[in-house]
């Protein structure tokens, strides 16, 4: 597998590094395959409408060896939350494989105090770029 360096976006390495425990590792694969995206609208401080999205990505390699024997379902999902969404169809990134070296890295939280509960990828919509 090719790696790939990343952008990361509020964490320095050492909080990277600690966060994956013993294990040190964190697989990037060099391509992505999307297989759906979400989208919305959030209401700002300034009570104004903004729109969000995020594509729903597998590692095309791991997808399409997983697709060869009709169990591409057990790919594993990866999350790019898009930056500069302003409300475009995104229907025809659907089975598309994307580089993944102009993403960027942040960490999935969740609730309250913000619990890391994963890693997911960050993209600005214009520099996504099909192989």
């Amino acid at each position: 597998m090719k790696k790939t360096q990343l952008k990361m976006y509020g964490f320095t390495t050492e909080e990277i590094l600690k966060s994956l425990g013993d294990s040190n590792t964190l697989m990037i694969p060099s391509s992505v395959i999307v297989l759906n995206h979400n989208s919305g609208e959030v209401e700002t401080r300034d009570n104004k409408k903004q729109p969000w999205a995020n594509l729903i990505v597998a590692d095309s390699s791991e997808y399409e060896a997983l697709k060869g024997i009709g169990m591409e379902e057990r790919a594993g999902h990866i999350k790019v939350s898009l930056k500069g969404y302003n409300g475009e169809d995104l229907n025809s990134l659907i089975e598309k494989v994307i580089p993944t070296s102009s993403f960027g890295l942040d960490f999935e939280t969740s609730g309250k105090f913000k619990q890391i509960v994963g890693a997911k990828f960050i993209a600005h919509l214009e520099d996504i770029e099909l192989v």
